[in-house]
């Protein structure tokens, strides 16, 4: 498999709990480890009863067997390795959707390489400084942030910025497996500006766009921007108030409250009837 499957793996619920019922959380455990390791290494797991063991995790014991025997029944057992009809499925489509990405990666890189060449400079009349028309490609859905003359072209990270900006960007390309595709960082200085967070803000947008779009990386990084800031603006949401707790009812007649003094009174009737009946002294007596 290719580097970019280990950051990811399909993982349908509905499907692995409909075939999964009857396992115990030991035998869960050792499926979805060997699964993993399955995907990991394209398949190539031997059958060998102690490798299989070391990488589910399960330490020989009365009941070790009992749970290899079940995780195997999902396996079968092609020229001497595990073989899993459905993961292999899934590992093919990842391969094909890992090839398209490539050949789109390397269109869009041709197609920004030819813009940026095509771009021809125009000189300002009354400063008379050159300056570049460039127009941005509109987000997919409307963005709360306006966008006027290409600010993001133009903009550059201010030097306190540069090497926090270098460093999303890297995890960008590198997440999103598109290395090439995101040819301008001023959208994650402008992030920033904005008063973004990379671990509060900017990566679960990522996440949250690949998990939406598996396979498919955005074509700019300005499609993030209107996640990324509702997202600061959900983390700066202020608290709602909390009312204050009701006052403490006062003590009625030295009793705590009206059940403890009837609860008082019930037992003193009790107590007058049984020495009514005789069954208990007077105290005078």
């Amino acid at each position: 498999m290719s580097n970019d499957t280990d950051l990811w793996m399909p993982f349908y619920i509905g499907d692995y709990l409909a075939d999964t019922m009857h396992l115990d959380a030991e035998e869960h455990g050792a499926y979805i480890l060997i699964m993993l390791h399955y995907w990991k290494n394209g398949g190539r797991i031997p059958n060998d009863a102690n490798r299989l063991q070391q990488i589910a995790r399960v330490k020989p014991s009365r009941d070790s067997k009992r749970i290899m025997s079940t995780v195997l029944q999902f396996f079968e057992i092609k020229e001497g390795f595990l073989y899993h009809k459905r993961i292999e499925s899934e590992m093919q489509k990842a391969a094909e959707n890992s090839e398209n990405n490539k050949k789109r990666t390397a269109a869009a890189t041709a197609a920004a390489a030819e813009k940026r060449n095509k771009k021809t400079p125009s000189t300002d009349n009354v400063t008379g400084i050159v300056t570049d028309s460039v127009t941005l490609t509109p987000s997919p859905s409307p963005s709360s942030i306006t966008v006027v003359d290409d600010c993001y072209a133009q903009a550059r990270p201010p030097e306190n910025q540069k090497a926090e900006v270098k460093k999303i960007f890297e995890w960008i390309e590198k997440f999103f497996n598109a290395p090439g595709v995101f040819y301008k960082t001023s959208p994650i200085s402008a992030w920033l500006d904005w008063g973004a967070d990379f671990e509060l803000d900017i990566q679960p947008t990522a996440e949250r766009y690949m998990a939406k779009n598996p396979g498919n990386p955005p074509r700019s990084l300005t499609w993030l921007d209107e996640e990324i800031t509702k997202s600061i603006k959900q983390r700066k949401k202020p608290m709602p108030d909390i009312p204050d707790p009701p006052p403490r009812q006062p003590a009625v007649g030295g009793y705590v409250n009206e059940a403890a003094k009837k609860h008082e009174e019930i037992n003193a009737a009790f107590q007058a009837k049984l020495k009514e009946m005789g069954l208990i002294e007077n105290e005078e007596s």
